[in-house]
């Protein structure tokens, strides 16, 4: 029988960095470019703000003002901008098709859009005006919602949005134990879930896995289905300093471990004023992120963009084995027409292949001829 693999052969685990640009200068950005993609080499995307005009941070770095950043790829917008703290300058559909025109003149093609702080124009994060197209009040009077863009933002390609909230689980994509449930509560907070709870460890596997996918699908108010998705971290944590803290070698090896995806939170640009050092990157972060590195290198962990990970368990759940057959099947979201394009850059491993010239690939019901590299344990890695 054939059987599929989590991730692809040798990786036991998935992680991403899911960065918010708040704070980021040019000179900040300068630094983390150097060291990111210049000097570790990860292969990453980052997020940016296509407008900025919070003026607590007239310095922050956005597409309009310095295009530069669009040599760095990107997958990930926050929102249409940052519009808090802008004073007398609001925000309105007009501005999302403004930054829809100016993506595509950088070629820059986003399929994440993660809330930021608390604009108008959120999809989830403590509001969701812009994913409900009209408001009736008390009386009944119904009223057009000038930050509704959900219909925007679907037709520019986003396909995953940020949920609004932080897991502390480190892995998801796979299901919680007993000890995971108990690791996030002290000794009294383990006695009281326990006592909550007990029941439902009687039946292994009566907790729902869905309370920690990766992501899922989700139908807005408008009646659009998209995917939200999870991030891990703390709020405490989540700037350049706090970093060193998320992605730990305890907790890197941790999901290596357990096995399972785990989309990092953070901002990047942000330092903590109760760190004061010269360099932008402190050095405790230069180490976790060279273990990241180490750990890529040694194919126990795979890094790659949000999107990336996000597209591959798209595409791994809709798979459809039939003895020597395999199915590439469209989820009608992310990949409302699968096409072999799409799946290229992607590479998926099996067991139980026990002929390959007797193997049947089909994507979306055409035979298609992909290239497949045997392993010595057995395992076969089918490549496109």
């Amino acid at each position: 029988m054939i059987k599929l693999l989590n991730y692809p052969h040798p990786y036991k685990a998935w992680l991403s960095i899911s960065n918010d640009p708040d704070n980021t200068t040019i000179e900040a950005w300068n630094d983390l470019n150097d060291f990111i993609f210049n000097d570790l080499k990860l292969d990453w995307a980052n997020s940016i703000f296509i407008f900025s005009y919070n003026l607590n941070l007239p310095n922050q770095v956005s597409l309009d003002k310095n295009p530069e950043i669009a040599s760095q790829p990107a997958d990930t917008i926050h929102s249409w901008g940052d519009f808090v703290h802008s004073g007398q300058r609001g925000f309105s559909r007009a501005d999302a098709e403004a930054g829809i025109l100016l993506l595509k003149k950088h070629n820059i093609q986003p399929y994440v859009w993660v809330d930021h702080s608390r604009f108008a124009g959120n999809m989830v994060h403590k509001n969701n005006w812009g994913a409900v197209p009209y408001h009736s009040d008390s009386s009944g009077n119904k009223y057009t919602v000038f930050e509704y863009t959900l219909d925007l933002a679907k037709q520019l390609g986003i396909s995953y949005i940020w949920d609004g909230k932080l897991t502390q689980h480190i892995g998801q994509d796979r299901n919680l134990k007993l000890n995971d449930h108990l690791s996030q509560y002290s000794f009294l907070g383990k006695i009281r879930f326990l006592l909550l709870n007990w029941f439902k460890f009687l039946i292994p596997g009566l907790f729902s896995f869905s309370n920690n996918k990766q992501y899922q699908e989700n139908t807005f108010l408008d009646g659009n289905r998209l995917y939200l998705f999870k991030r891990f971290g703390n709020w405490r944590d989540a700037d350049i300093s706090g970093l060193a803290m998320v992605l730990s070698a305890a907790n890197i090896n941790k999901l290596i471990q357990s096995g399972g995806t785990m989309l990092a939170y953070t901002h990047l640009g942000k330092t903590n004023p109760k760190f004061i050092d010269k360099a932008h990157i402190p050095e405790e972060t230069k180490v976790c992120l060279r273990y990241v590195k180490q750990k890529v290198e040694s194919k126990e962990l795979l890094f790659t963009p949000v999107s990336k990970m996000l597209d591959y368990l798209v595409l791994r759940d809709n798979i459809v084995i039939r003895k020597d057959e395999i199915h590439f099947v469209s989820d009608g979201i992310r990949f409302a027409g699968l096409t072999r394009e799409d799946l290229i850059g992607h590479k998926f491993s099996f067991k139980g292949i026990s002929d390959i010239n007797n193997l049947t690939v089909k994507v979306q019901g055409q035979d298609i001829k992909p290239a497949f590299l045997r392993h010595s344990n057995g395992i076969v890695d089918l490549i496109l």
